[in-house]
């Protein structure tokens, strides 16, 4: 990863503290009004590290997935960061399934900028 990707990364990282769906391949933010961000996999981390970039990218790669999201969220109670292999799905109903498949406690809804717990 060059460091204008590295740099991408961290600075939507940094400009997003609460959380974000970073775009793989752009290592920007998505912001899209429709659809629910489900996580498939848990990566916790102390702190924000770009190395996740290519840790996500493979594990989609053993999934065969071609589209997918870098979810991000950081627990303001500990303080430890969040990535998340991530699906955008566009019904509610499955999103929740998928959740609960892969042992997820919520999705997120972009329509209502929300949480929605399973």
């Amino acid at each position: 990863m060059n460091m204008n990707k590295k740099t991408l990364f961290l600075t939507a990282i940094k400009n997003n503290p609460n959380g974000c769906s970073i775009n793989p391949n752009t290592l920007r933010p998505i912001d899209t009004k429709s659809g629910y961000f489900v996580s498939i996999t848990d990566n916790e981390r102390v702190k924000a590290d770009y190395r996740i970039v290519s840790h996500i990218t493979r594990k989609a790669k053993e999934m065969n997935l071609k589209d997918f999201f870098i979810g991000y969220w950081k627990d303001a109670k500990t303080g430890k960061h969040y990535f998340d292999l991530s699906l955008l799905v566009n019904s509610r109903n499955i999103a929740l399934n998928i959740a609960k498949t892969f042992n997820q406690k919520a999705i997120f809804s972009n329509r209502s900028k929300q949480v929605v717990y399973c």
